[in-house]
């Protein structure tokens, strides 16, 4: 094929129609013959060829043809290949100048066949304007035979019906569908493509967009029952219902890379889904979803950035620093049946309901926020088989009832370095009933409202290589760090802690850097191990001094009081 569709390394919907009988409507056999002068020409086997105000009405051979259509003014454009012939076809279709057709009863453009081998490469230029009011689209491809197809549309498209779908893409092969001018769905989808119903060999369906799509069911969607579905958007696209942009793998992955701008008056933002394979999202974009109470739609859910697996695979969601997620639900949703979880969130989030969720049946999750996450309800939800986060932006929630951040029964590991609060008189963070984690950088780390541990083992790890204190009225049953355990000092800097500590019974440990106890943390027993050093002048319990640590009591001089027994190991 003249312009073929090159693969990409990047990664339901209800089925459609695949009718094996013809749905080409009743055409009149047009004679052979030459074209307007200056507005159509042919090259190749073109057995039938019309070309006038009337109809543009081509019918398409065997081997090599190329048609271009120049500024002309139709009431159609039928374009077909024979039906009965059975060599390879490879088209390319130019339509360019001010060419214009407006069709009321059938799309503006329409291609169909059954046959094997057909590939079609469509160019349509920056002033041509396609406008239908019935039926499938007012650009309607479909080839149920084999073969590729790929357009590239820079012009005006507009489709009125119900249901009716701006640009359509039906294929048995490669799909390729690229916007670069305007598509109007009044009643249907914008952008839609879909390939390898029944097929055996996978291929790619790709829609690009860089101009502006305004639907009223879906700006665009890209459907693949075998291999690669892919969205990727710079331009503009509006749904009124539905997602702004979704992807589909029935048997593949899914992938929707959005540097543009998406927006949803009544469902996802963005949506990618694979029953079996992998889902990503990229945004550096600008997304937005809103609940109509207006409407009714065929799914439910108004998330930002969705991706979710059914049965098995890994879903990644990327918000970069440039992009901003806006959700009248959860800002970020990333779900899975088995599988891991990843989401990076450098942006901004402003979400009425969860801030971010990543939630797997038995795989592992992991957020990752520089970025500014602003929720309703929880800011961060993880719930998998284990539970990580890396904080370094910050996370707010503004409920009574929700933590800032939420952990399943998952082992989990929470490490900060930003700020995570509920302004709404909530906890902080809630950590579920595994072996919990939290690392704090005592320097920076700003944490607003209460963290609870949960049944298991909780260890709350102070880390620094700079000066930082603490007060141990925090840690306890009655302090801000509650239901821990273990407490650790960590990196190469001085902790001081300083207050009464009594509340905490748990275990101290040193493993690094300088730990200076000035207040009273005698309910706990103290281990300092290889390259951690204890000081001092508070109280401690039992403390037990490992190989390669150090014990200096006093602050340069001075006495640390020991409640429990002292063991200095050899």
């Amino acid at each position: 094929m003249k312009n073929s569709v090159h693969n990409t390394d990047l990664r339901r919907s209800s089925l459609l129609l695949m009718a094996t009988t013809s749905l080409l409507p009743l055409l009149s056999v047009v004679p052979a013959g030459d074209a307007v002068a200056g507005e159509c020409s042919f090259t190749g086997d073109v057995p039938v060829r019309q070309c006038d105000n009337a109809a543009i009405d081509v019918r398409l051979g065997t081997g090599e043809v190329t048609v271009t259509i120049d500024s002309v003014t139709s009431d159609r454009f039928d374009f077909y290949p024979v039906i009965d012939e059975t060599g390879p076809l490879d088209v390319t279709l130019d339509v360019i100048g001010t060419t214009t057709v407006y069709r009321t009863d059938y799309p503006a453009l329409a291609f169909q066949t059954e046959r094997q081998d057909v590939d079609l490469s469509i160019t349509i230029g920056p002033d041509v304007e396609l406008t239908s009011d019935e039926k499938f689209g007012a650009v309607w491809l479909r080839n149920t035979g084999s073969g590729d197809i790929f357009i590239e549309s820079a012009g005006t498209v507009l489709a009125r019906d119900v249901e009716q779908d701006g640009i359509t893409v039906t294929g048995r092969g490669e799909v390729f569908l690229k916007n670069t001018g305007s598509v109007t769905a009044e009643q249907g989808r914008g952008l839609y493509a879909d390939s390898n119903f029944d097929a055996t060999t996978p291929a790619d369906v790709r829609i690009v967009n860089t101009g502006r799509v305004e639907a009223a069911t879906r700006g665009a969607r890209a459907v693949n029952y075998l291999g690669l579905a892919t969205i990727e958007n710079s331009g503009i696209v509006e749904s009124l219902r539905n997602q702004g942009l979704i992807t589909w793998s029935a048997n593949g992955s899914s992938l929707i890379i959005n540097s543009g701008t998406v927006s949803s008056a009544d469902n996802h933002g963005i949506q990618a889904l694979a029953p079996n394979g992998d889902a990503t999202i990229v945004n550096s974009g600008a997304v937005t979803s809103r609940d109509n109470p207006n409407e009714q739609n065929e799914t439910t859910g108004q998330h930002g950035l969705f991706a979710r697996i059914d049965n098995a695979g890994d879903v990644a969601i990327s918000n970069e620093a440039e992009g901003k997620v806006d959700a009248i639900e959860v800002g970020i949703r990333g779900a899975t049946a088995s599988g891991e979880v990843e989401i990076e969130q450098a942006g901004q989030v402003i979400a009425a309901h969860q801030g971010i969720q990543a939630l797997s049946g038995d795989g592992a999750v992991s957020v990752t926020n520089s970025g500014t996450v602003t929720a309703a309800l929880a800011g961060v939800e993880l719930d998998g088989a284990t539970n990580a986060l890396v904080n370094a932006g910050t996370v707010t929630t503004s409920s009574a009832s929700d933590a800032a951040i939420v952990t399943g029964d998952g082992d989990s590991d929470i490490r900060n370095s930003g700020t995570i609060a509920n302004t709404g008189g909530g906890e902080a963070i809630v950590f579920g009933n595994g072996t919990n984690r939290l690392v704090l950088d005592a320097a920076t780390s700003v944490i607003d409202g209460v963290v609870q541990g949960g049944t298991g083992d909780d260890y709350l790890i102070l880390n620094t290589d700079a000066e930082a204190g603490l007060s141990l009225l925090s840690i306890g049953a009655t302090g801000q760090f509650r239901s821990f355990e273990f407490v650790e000092k960590t990196g190469d800097g001085v902790l001081t802690l300083a207050d009464d500590g009594t509340g905490f019974t748990g275990t101290t440990t040193v493993t690094g850097g300088t730990l200076v106890v000035d207040g009273l943390l005698a309910g706990s027993a103290v281990e300092v191990r290889a390259g951690g050093r204890l000081g001092g002048s508070g109280e401690i319990g039992a403390l037990t001094v490992a190989q390669g640590g150090v014990f200096a009591p006093g602050n340069s001089i001075g006495t640390l009081s020991a409640t429990g027994d002292v063991a200095f190991e050899a």
